[in-house]
């Protein structure tokens, strides 16, 4: 089986680096580690850590709050990000503020005609869509990396499988 580069935290070379006993005949089996591995990592922190595109994922709001908190982070703002609350699109920096590296959207008050300040987000069932791209990129790349407490913590994993 390939590794799988949707959701692997760390590759094959990058394990050998740290595992000096591994032979180039246990790429397969490592592989496959990694891959049941990284999906733990996902399953245990509730999202998918490797970046990812997600196409109106869809929020509710269940009491009138400030921050919207996305399901996955860090959002790469770099990439198209869009807020649809109801049926209208909203602007970032006139509606909202986006904080990419913690994955949380402020609205901004209207009714004050204060841009910087923080508005509420109102209560919304299945109302808000939004359009993004979140999640760490391999290790040396940017925005966002894999960190590497992270990824030295899935090769810890791999090596003890």
């Amino acid at each position: 089986m390939a590794i799988d580069t949707t959701i692997s935290l760390t590759t094959f070379a990058r394990v050998q680096t740290f595992w000096a006993k591994l032979v180039a005949g246990d790429v397969t089996l490592v592989d496959e580690i990694i891959n049941i591995v990284s999906q733990r990592f996902n399953t245990e922190t509730f999202r998918t850590l490797k970046r990812t595109a997600y196409v109106s994922e869809v929020y509710s709001i269940l009491k009138p709050m400030q921050y919207l908190y996305l399901n996955n982070f860090p959002v790469d703002d770099a990439q198209t990000f869009t807020v649809v609350e109801d049926t209208t699109t909203l602007t970032k920096d006139t509606d909202y503020v986006l904080y990419p590296q913690r994955g949380l959207i402020a609205r901004i008050d209207k009714e004050w005609g204060v841009s910087d300040s923080e508005g509420i987000w109102r209560q919304a069932h299945r109302k808000i869509k939004i359009t993004h791209t979140a999640g760490y990129h391999v290790v040396g790349t940017t925005p966002n990396p894999i960190p590497y407490d992270l990824e030295f913590a899935a090769i810890e994993w791999v090596i003890q499988v």
